[in-house]
């Protein structure tokens, strides 16, 4: 009897741990909703795969989430992130993976810097950037080594 108890465990927890895993998903399984935002996928949905389909399908549900304010917001984002060139692009999305392999307090003072910055008046934010763009090539390195070791 103990066992089967062991056997039928081994079965089912290996039964959830592959329920986890991204699966191929066919476009008419999913929800309505789910297919109206992913409506520009629908021609290509079928030959891709698995984890692209999963990544898209949580950012639908996501989307589907959002209050039409956070919408706009996001849509206004996307909208200026497709007028950046390749490169640019790319260097963001490098700086992006930089910030989220950071420990979560340099990312926390990151952030607050951020928002300290956002609250400043456009003079003040042209005088910061003024200072910074007269500063060396070296004195430039020798400031961000001292932030991103704060």
């Amino acid at each position: 009897m103990k066992r089967y108890s062991v056997a039928g465990f081994v079965i089912a927890l290996l039964a959830s741990l592959l329920s986890v895993t991204a699966y191929a998903q066919d476009w008419a399984e999913l929800p309505e909703s789910t297919r109206q935002v992913l409506q520009p996928f629908e021609n290509d949905w079928a030959g891709m795969d698995a984890a692209k389909q999963e990544k898209l399908v949580r950012g639908a549900e996501r989307w589907a989430s959002m209050s039409a304010e956070q919408q706009q917001q996001a849509q206004s984002r996307f909208a200026r992130w497709q007028q950046l060139s390749p490169d640019k692009q790319r260097e963001l999305s490098d700086r992006l993976q930089q910030f989220k392999q950071m420990p979560k307090e340099q990312q926390q003072q990151l952030k607050m810097t951020q928002q300290r910055f956002q609250m400043m008046s456009p003079e003040q934010k042209m005088q910061l950037r003024q200072r910074y763009n007269s500063l060396s090539p070296e004195q430039k390195s020798r400031l961000k080594r001292r932030i991103q070791h704060r």
